[in-house]
């Protein structure tokens, strides 16, 4: 192919690509996305293992995954403050970022295991189904009041309340006024090859396809905030990366090729799983291959389908009809391949061969990298540690207080509703972020369905509703960047906050913040003994 250019704008052209470029591009790609993430991981899953060890051999029953994020971000806060950010984004930031950032990216498919495995679950008699809907509503209403009216009132008491500035000034203040400072990171954050080529920014945090904003917008405001799922695909940034250097392939082109590619690679991987399933019994390989695929089919369509028809309830839908098939044609019961899907066996008990006989599942190996994006959510800590010191005294007592009515409120009013203990404890789950939900709940004993139910459908009600509820029905000023945020990040987590990143950046920032902090706390008092004998003793158990 030639060499002549393709003008894209009036100040920008691009090269036609030739095979010779396309095969360097497509082998930086597989180095960074394939090869060195690969090495993150694993390198990242021995740690884990080793601190999951170390708690065993304690009484403390406290997940590895929260304790490590803990560590990473108390290890980047003593960097910064000892060498300062220059040195921790350098000779640290940009090194984790290369499986954090990827892990991220894909945390919505980690979401989707509890939702497969909701065919295990025992059925739900449809007065408990009415039941657990009211609680939900109730709660999620009551749940949005508590936290923004204590959030603006704690503002009000601690003076950090700005009366005078006016909504229709909140959209440029916060692109020139952003706590995060994001104009002084970006002489930083420029991308290159030989950063982690996950993001445009080198320690942003982006959990895959949560957001609703477009690629382009996210590109041309470079503003992608930390834990709120900005949807920047690997390819976009990739291409990103070569266009800044000297390349100046056409962005549009290799973000198709780089999409091409992985979908190639995956559809291998169910052709070779194929063989291995019908005459092995093995599922793990096709399941997980189909998992990927119809995820990365469901974020093919634009913001404005998906936000309707979200990538996990889609996917995962999908993906128990293929199981379905694939178990009709091999005469296997259905829920015996829906369980070999998830036998249990993580990278935490990979070498207890006494208690599971069964190879890991595709559901397990999804949810052992899940505890790697748990671990990257301190960066999201690290990278909003500022507004953490300046709104503490407004944002900290909100979320104790909250965390304490969702232990300890919900489980017994559950439970005195007739709903079951499990589902009960489930509830507890209801406003925390999945990837920290799961351990939550885990560690209760409660129901990981019922969480991942509520928590998904608490979230997509965030984008449609929250709005609403906090401007019309609480009256909350949209200037009000902090109670917006804290009020969304709280109570809808994650995917509401990628929603926030659209039209409010710093409510976006306060969100990401609050529901990280929201759900460590969470996990952490689900850790103290006493605490969990005596939510299980307000269910019964």
């Amino acid at each position: 192919m030639s060499e002549t250019s393709t003008p894209i704008s009036d100040s920008t052209t691009y090269r036609k690509p030739n095979m010779s470029r396309c095969i360097k591009f497509l082998l930086q790609y597989i180095l960074q996305k394939y090869i060195l993430v690969a090495i993150g991981v694993v390198m990242t899953l021995v740690i884990l293992y080793g601190i999951n060890e170390i708690i065993k051999l304690t009484t403390i029953d406290f997940p590895a995954s929260v304790c490590l994020m803990l560590i990473v971000f108390f290890l980047l806060s003593l960097s910064s403050w000892l060498k300062g950010e220059d040195f921790t984004e350098k000779y640290f930031l940009k090194y984790i970022d290369i499986p954090f950032g990827f892990n991220l990216r894909w945390m919505n498919l980690y979401f989707t295991p509890p939702f497969v495995t909701l065919v295990l679950a025992d059925k739900v008699t449809v007065q408990e189904a009415f039941i657990i809907a009211a609680v939900f509503i109730f709660g999620y209403i009551i749940g949005f009041a508590f936290v923004g009216y204590l959030v603006w009132g704690l503002q009000v008491v601690l003076g950090t309340y700005d009366h005078q500035k006016e909504p229709s000034t909140a959209g440029n203040d916060s692109e020139k006024e952003g706590s995060t400072n994001n104009q002084s990171h970006q002489e930083h954050l420029s991308p290159s090859l030989g950063d982690s080529g996950d993001s445009i920014v080198s320690y942003e945090i982006d959990p895959d396809e949560f957001s609703d904003v477009d690629q382009g917008n996210q590109l041309n405001e470079g503003y992608a905030l930390s834990a709120v799922s900005t949807r920047l695909s690997t390819a976009t940034a990739m291409a990103a990366s070569i266009t800044n250097q000297e390349s100046q392939l056409d962005p549009r082109y290799l973000e198709k090729f780089t999409l091409t590619f992985d979908f190639a690679v995956y559809l291998l991987l169910f052709i070779v799983g194929l063989p291995i399933y019908f005459c092995t019994g093995y599922e793990m390989i096709v399941q997980l291959a189909v998992a990927v695929l119809l995820f990365k089919a469901c974020l093919l369509p634009p913001p404005k389908i998906k936000k309707y028809l979200h990538p996990i309830l889609v996917s995962f839908s999908l993906s128990l009809l293929v199981y379905y098939i694939l178990s009709l044609i091999k005469k296997q019961n259905f829920k015996q391949t829906i369980s070999n899907y998830e036998s249990g066996r993580k990278y935490t008990q990979l070498f207890n061969n006494e208690q599971f006989s069964k190879w890991p599942g595709a559901g397990d190996i999804l949810l052992s990298l899940m505890d790697i994006s748990i671990v990257a959510l301190s960066l999201a800590m690290y990278r909003y540690r500022k507004d953490l010191r300046r709104y503490f005294f407004a944002l900290m007592p909100v979320i104790i207080v909250f965390s304490f009515m969702s232990l300890l409120i919900y489980p017994p009013l559950c439970y005195h509703l007739s709903i079951s203990p499990e589902r009960s404890l489930g509830f507890t789950g209801r406003s925390v972020t999945m990837a920290l939900g799961i351990p939550l709940v885990h560690s209760l004993g409660g129901s990981e369905q019922l969480m991942a139910v509520t928590t998904i459908l608490s979230g997509i009600l965030g984008v449609f509703l929250g709005d609403w509820i906090s401007f019309t029905l609480l009256r909350i000023r949209k200037a009000d960047f902090v109670s917006r945020g804290v009020t969304l990040g709280v109570n809808c987590g994650a995917v509401s906050t990628a929603h926030l990143l659209s039209v409010d950046p710093r409510a976006a920032a306060m969100s990401s913040l609050s529901f990280t902090l929201f759900g460590t706390l969470m996990v952490i008092l689900a850790a103290i003994t006493p605490l969990v004998k005596v939510v299980r003793d307000l269910v019964g158990l």
